[in-house]
């Protein structure tokens, strides 16, 4: 895709494009995808505020997981959501979507990579009241490296 290519300017005029065409004919599926990666791109544009809205519409229409794809894409909006409120500052809010994220990740089908095996065996999924905002940042970010590699 053009994202993975370092295209973010046109990988997000794509998706923005598709968005409207099936919003526009009524054809919503695959639309909660698109949001999903349209927050991804904003997010590499840095443009915080805009991967908010997008994760937020993708969390909103998506009403079934019933796939591993699905249910990761549901997962990654609140990583999306928890890197742009730390960009954001909004600290507290970020550090409560990281923990979203890994838990969300922990009960994921896709324990059964062995990628996602190792990080289970390194207590990545594992978390204290005491973690840092950081440390949280740091293991999710494992966890979404592993999944990105995944779906592609």
């Amino acid at each position: 895709t053009l994202a993975r290519l370092g295209k973010f300017h046109e990988a997000k005029e794509e998706l923005e494009k598709s968005i409207q065409i099936k919003q526009h004919i009524g054809a919503f599926q695959g639309i909660s995808e698109a949001f999903v990666w349209l927050a991804d791109v904003n997010i590499r544009l840095k443009r915080f505020d805009e991967v908010c809205k997008c994760s937020e519409k993708a969390l909103s229409l998506m009403k079934s997981k019933s796939t591993n794809f699905e249910h990761w894409l549901y997962n990654l909006c609140f990583y999306h959501i928890a890197i742009a409120q730390l960009k954001l500052h909004y600290l507290s809010k970020a550090k409560d979507s990281f923990k979203r994220f890994i838990n969300l990740s922990k009960s994921s089908n896709l324990l059964d990579n062995n990628e996602m095996k190792k990080l289970y065996n390194e207590n990545i999924f594992e978390y204290t009241a005491n973690d840092t905002l950081e440390t949280l940042c740091q293991k999710s970010e494992k966890i979404y490296d592993v999944v990105y590699k995944c779906m592609k």
